[in-house]
């Protein structure tokens, strides 16, 4: 990831009554959560890591949830912050990395990571170059 200092919580994951990640994500189609986003793997591979972040933050921080497997989808909480832009970091088990910068997010939205690694927020699509970190 190319953001190198810490930050604490712009956005937590919504894992209030989950003892593990596993237990939040899931395959099915029901909406997103109204107080913050939903993030589907359809990438082709587990997810290791997946960070959200403000624009302005020089950090990824740390990642807001971890093991997402292939075709699942965790719920995500945003905190009230008044951003309408972030910065989505995701590196696959494999080790590679796909960095999108100012993606626009809403309460209610669907994230998607598509297995051409592009990144789909409503009719929006947005691109990157993805580099393998374990190279």
């Amino acid at each position: 990831m190319k953001k190198r200092t810490l930050l604490i919580g712009l956005i937590t994951v919504a894992l209030a009554s989950c003892l593990a990640l596993v237990a939040c994500g899931g395959s099915g189609s029901s909406a997103a959560p109204s107080d913050g986003f939903r993030f589907e793997n359809q990438v082709g591979e587990r997810i290791g890591s997946l960070y959200v972040n403000s624009p302005e933050n020089p950090s990824w921080g740390d990642p807001i949830a971890q093991g997402i497997d292939d075709g699942s989808y965790v719920d995500v909480t945003l905190e009230a912050t008044g951003a309408e832009l972030y910065d989505v970091g995701i590196i696959t088990n494999t080790a590679w990395n796909y960095d999108f910068y100012g993606v626009s997010i809403a309460p209610g939205d669907t994230l998607v990571l598509t297995s051409d690694g592009q990144l789909k927020v409503g009719s929006t699509t947005y691109t990157t170059e993805p580099y393998n970190s374990g190279q």
